[in-house]
């Protein structure tokens, strides 16, 4: 069954038995417009008043169709929906509000911009069997594509990346976890994607057919479609694996030392005792800190002096005798290497 025409024409039913190639004309009263049914093969063409043939889409609406319609709506409903709440989540509840997730943030949205931006069109597309639509409105549907595809894929990278800086550098990268640098990282993502999306507009595609042409697909030049799969599927995919597996060797290689127990300080290297005293440094200064300056609906509380580390688990109410337990700890575990900071 196909749709194209209005449904206020009366238009002539031709028989098996009369000349369908000849077609019927029908000139609708207060119209610029000729139509002409051919009714062998049931098509419909729209002419001006001079002529020229208009384009007039028709939808098949057999039951193929129907089920696709019916399954890109949901794709595309709960694209919108389900990341809408992730970026409200992460808004709205105070614990989420972190540097880590504003990648989180940034996925969603290249997400939503493909269900809002490529999906329609691509349906619209698929049902039709043709471009009905402008070139200008392809070339926008096609870049857009890519660029939110690519940036989709890249922001995969920057959380691994992320992810490999805390595991196996926490210190040294909390400082520099701030989100001036995520914001840049994330302007990364998109000229990276950028960069991948609009080199047909300057040259980079295959020869076409002018307007004739009923096809909208990305640029089949061969350069092209290398650089293209290269840079916006191999790359990443490169990146992320050597990424995953740095950090999955680094936190096998803690969970063994943790398994060792104390005995095994001599396996640790320097690096790591001095990286885990710079820990236990901080958490105690921390602590003193937190406990000098308690907040003001507890100042007129009186403090409580200091506890003995030898004495029950009463030490946890006293001030500093926390940092002191940590110290213990710390020299109990590394006896040899352990820093005179104290």
């Amino acid at each position: 069954m196909m749709i194209g025409y209005p449904t206020h024409l009366q238009l002539p039913l031709l028989t098996s038995d009369e000349d369908s190639s000849a077609g019927e004309e029908v000139k609708a009263e207060d119209s610029l417009f000729v139509f002409r049914y051919g009714g062998a093969k049931g098509q419909l063409e729209l002419n001006d008043s001079q002529g020229m043939p208009v384009v007039w889409p028709q939808w098949d609406v057999s039951a193929a169709n129907i089920a696709i319609t019916f399954f890109a709506a949901l794709i595309i409903f709960f694209t919108l929906v389900g990341n809408s709440l992730v970026i409200a989540a992460v808004v709205k509840e105070r614990r989420l509000r972190k540097v880590s997730n504003s990648f989180v943030i940034n996925l969603a949205v290249s997400d939503i911009l493909v269900g809002t931006l490529v999906t329609p069109i691509a349906l619209a597309y698929q049902l039709h069997g043709e471009w009905i639509f402008s070139r200008s409105l392809c070339d926008f549907w096609v870049s857009v594509d890519v660029t939110c595809c690519t940036a989709s894929i890249t922001n995969l990278c920057a959380i691994s990346y992320d992810r490999y800086n805390a595991i196996t550098q926490p210190l040294k990268y909390a400082s520099k976890r701030t989100l001036k640098r995520a914001l840049l990282l994330i302007l990364i993502v998109w000229l990276y994607s950028l960069c991948i999306a609009i080199p047909p507009f300057f040259g980079w595609r295959t020869k076409e057919d002018g307007l004739v042409s009923k096809e909208c697909k990305i640029s089949q030049d061969v350069g092209y479609t290398f650089y293209s799969t290269v840079g916006a599927f191999y790359l990443p995919l490169l990146f992320m694996l050597f990424a995953y597996i740095c950090i999955y060797r680094e936190t096998s290689k803690r969970t063994r030392q943790w398994k060792r127990g104390p005995g095994s300080s001599k396996m640790i290297s320097e690096r790591d005792s001095e990286q885990e005293a710079m820990n236990i440094r901080m958490m105690a200064l921390a602590n003193e800190e937190h406990q000098l300056s308690p907040p003001p609906e507890r100042a007129f509380l009186q403090p409580q002096p200091p506890c003995a580390l030898g004495s029950a688990p009463g030490w946890v109410r006293g001030r500093g005798c926390f940092s002191e337990a940590l110290l213990l700890c710390h020299d109990t575990l590394f006896p040899a290497k352990a820093p005179s900071w104290r």
